[in-house]
């Protein structure tokens, strides 16, 4: 071996043969082949001695430390020092990093990387690579830096604007007092956050929040395209129209609770072909009627009340609830609690049964125990109950699917509706077979008549997801048919170029002239038009066929999506898809608002006036579709 190539630490476990083409291991006395390099001992030592692999490794810190007390403290020192400080290190960092490389790499490139010190020239390259990162992060010059300051601090500089909007949109989404930019502890974030921030006061949000409101609306009412002059008074709900410049041959449907009263106010507006009553509503009344109804049914149902009321006023029952399921190997996060049900929402009775069905055998076990405790059900009542959650359970289902606002939900009715019906026809009870007649009856006739509903007809139809595949009866789907056939058809004529007038009518005559070919004109003309008429209606009955003919897609698509992408195949049945397809089967969207309301006025909040509180409602409700 040369003098001036340095001697790694691998050559320390190892004996060099007499013609250095072998070295011999001290440990297991193996012969291996090596042409100068210690990729093939490295090799070895790491695989059958990784114990000597992690000493090498931990020796490497010392090493550096060395080497940084040589080049700082002793400058003096001789070259030879140096190198072979330098050489030590290299042969640890070529022993962690660079383990993987080829022998043949090492020996072709060692000396043009690295020269007398024998570094790979993947350390080379990766050191050249962190030097050219480090070389292109430029620091921001002095104008630039005094810029961004500036943007911050000004009220009118533009990383300040969207501090202060992002603050407002937190209030509004989050439900939070404006005075919650006055709080100690959201001032202690900003200034940790952002220390040149200045936060502004809470009437400068108000102001901001009511700017954004008025703006929203200017946007809505030039979306409507309606003249802000109407000033009619007659009802409560006109006046809304009104306020909000919203002309009532623009409502396509309207969504109504059952009552009759509001059916009827409707009817008069809006006329009875745009009227969808709530079909949530309509699914509350069908439940709410056989669990009231029913004699068994409200029996049963009316023991687990008592028995729940009863656990729920005791602690000590309570905690033994909870004990018996620690017992059981639940732990502590996981233990549940019953459930009391709400008496205006069915689907709360439907919690209450099923948690209860869920600890039917530790509540048996406590109220065995207590003289004082209301009677437990009886097997047959328990094997009753659970047929009435199975017979529920698909309309508990059924509300959750159709209560949505994020998704289309108007076409899901009558699928929904037909699906329902089936699982109620298979369903075979074993205890009490007069509650799912009584379901099977009420479900005919609340839900018979829905495919007679034109919005909820037409929106089915043109469902890529659904079609016609869930009619059942043949008029309402004939006259689905026949209205998008006629909708296609007027819109194809509208798209027509207008018809040219014949040559007679555009010639400017003096004098006027007897025809005698007249009447052979007339005739031309309307077989030209009858032909017409009848190709334009085979083209409008051929695109809705082609649309009802070709496979329907997967039920977790969406519709408005997939119709964006068949727009040039289907261009009428486009827009009249867009037309009915965002319409929503509920009220719940609505009704949402009264929660959110109640979210917004809270002790701390209750010298909010009813302006601001509609504004903030407002808000909420377009920004968190966004």
């Amino acid at each position: 071996m040369p003098k001036n190539k340095k001697k790694s630490a691998i050559w320390n476990y190892f004996k060099r043969g007499d013609n250095d083409k072998e070295a011999t291991c001290k440990f297991c006395n193996k012969n291996l082949k090596t042409s100068g390099n210690t990729t093939n001992l490295r090799g070895h030592i790491e695989k059958k001695h990784s114990d000597v692999v992690q000493e090498l490794i931990t020796e490497e810190p010392s090493q550096k430390k060395l080497k940084s007390n040589d080049e700082t403290n002793k400058p003096a020192q001789s070259s030879q020092a140096a190198i072979s400080n330098a050489e030590s290190t290299d042969a640890v960092t070529l022993l962690t990093s660079v383990i993987d490389v080829d022998s043949t790499d090492i020996v072709n490139k060692g000396a043009s990387t690295s020269g007398r010190f024998g570094c790979s020239s993947t350390v080379t390259s990766m050191c050249s690579n962190t030097e050219a990162k480090q070389r292109s992060r430029q620091q921001p010059n002095v104008g630039e830096l005094f810029s961004n300051i500036k943007s911050i601090t000004s009220t009118e500089g533009t990383k300040h604007k969207k501090i202060t909007e992002a603050i407002l949109n937190f209030i509004i989404l989050d439900h939070k007092a404006f005075s919650v930019v006055e709080g100690k502890g959201f001032q202690q974030l900003m200034k940790e956050v952002v220390p040149l921030y200045k936060i502004p006061s809470r009437e400068t949000f108000k102001k901001r929040a009511d700017d954004k409101n008025r703006n929203l609306q200017v946007v809505l009412w030039e979306f409507l395209n309606c003249s802000k002059d109407i000033r009619t008074r007659q009802r409560r709900l006109t006046e809304i129209f009104t306020d909000w410049c919203v002309s009532t041959d623009k409502v396509t449907a309207v969504v109504t609770d059952n009552d009759s009263t509001v059916m009827k106010v409707n009817r008069d507006m809006f006329g009875e072909k745009k009227i969808i009553p709530c079909f949530a509503h309509t699914v509350n009344l069908t439940i709410d009627n056989l669990l009231t109804r029913s004699e068994t049914a409200s029996q049963i149902i009316g023991k687990v009340r008592e028995i729940v009321k009863f656990i729920k006023r005791s602690v000590h029952a309570s905690d033994e609830l909870r004990k018996k399921q620690r017992d059981a190997g639940l732990k502590e996060g996981q233990t549940k609690k019953l459930i009391l049900d709400v008496r205006t929402r069915w689907n709360f009775t439907f919690y209450m049964i099923e948690r209860f069905l869920e600890l039917v055998s530790t509540i048996g076990a406590i109220l065995l125990c207590r003289s004082d405790a209301p009677p437990m059900l009886t097997s047959s009542e328990i094997g009753c109950l659970r047929e009435i959650v199975q017979l529920i359970q698909p309309f508990e289902r059924l509300t959750k699917e159709i209560s949505g606002h994020n998704y289309v939900t108007v076409s899901k009715v009558i699928p929904l509706v037909s699906c329902l019906r089936g699982m109620l026809e298979n369903f075979s009870p074993t205890f009490e077979a007069a509650i799912s007649l009584k379901i099977q009856k009420e479900v005919i006739k609340r839900f018979d008549k829905l495919e007679h509903c034109s919005s909820l007809a037409l929106a089915t139809a043109l469902d890529p997801r659904f079609k016609l595949i869930h009619f059942k009866d043949a008029t309402a789907k004939a006259k689905v048919l026949n209205y998008v056939n006629n909708c296609v058809k007027n819109m194809q004529t509208m798209l027509l170029p207008p018809e040219s007038s014949d040559e007679s009518e555009k010639e400017e005559k003096t004098e006027r002239e007897i025809d005698i070919w007249s009447y052979h004109k007339q005739l031309t003309h309307d077989n030209m038009k009858n032909k017409t008429m009848g190709r334009d209606n085979r083209k409008a009955e051929s695109e809705f066929h082609m649309f009802v003919s070709s496979p329907v897609t997967p039920i977790k698509g969406d519709p408005i999506e997939i119709w964006d992408h068949m727009q040039t195949v289907f261009p009428c049945l486009y827009k009249l898809a867009m037309k009915h397809l965002p319409i929503v089967a509920t009220s719940v969207p609505s009704e949402r608002l009264f929660s959110e309301a109640g979210a917004i006025i809270t002790r701390e909040k209750n010298r909010l006036l009813g302006s601001r509180l509609s504004k903030l409602l407002f808000l909420n409700s377009v920004m968190r579709n966004k």
